[in-house]
């Protein structure tokens, strides 16, 4: 189980939505665990994928979130906290 499928299934629970930004090599891991998320019955707006590069992911830090849910290496955490903050 992935770090997405791990935080995912808490979000959903407490009605949150999910917006996955899965790393470089895991694009398709992403794809796969949204198609089997909404034939599960999870709506497509409730768990959305992002496909794209660090850019992508920094745009997304810079909207207004309650929570980031972060698996990866701690040179990217530190990252990502400073961009959150």
């Amino acid at each position: 189980m992935s770090g997405a499928e791990k935080g995912t299934g808490p979000a959903v629970c407490v009605g949150s939505w999910v917006l996955y930004r899965p790393g470089g090599v895991a694009r398709l891991q992403g794809m796969a665990s949204a198609d089997m998320l909404h034939a599960a019955g999870v709506p497509e707006d409730v768990f959305v994928p992002a496909i794209g590069d660090g850019t992508t992911g920094y745009a997304l830090l810079r909207q207004p979130v309650d929570g980031i849910f972060f698996t990866g290496s701690l040179a990217t955490g530190t990252k990502i906290a400073a961009a959150a903050s």
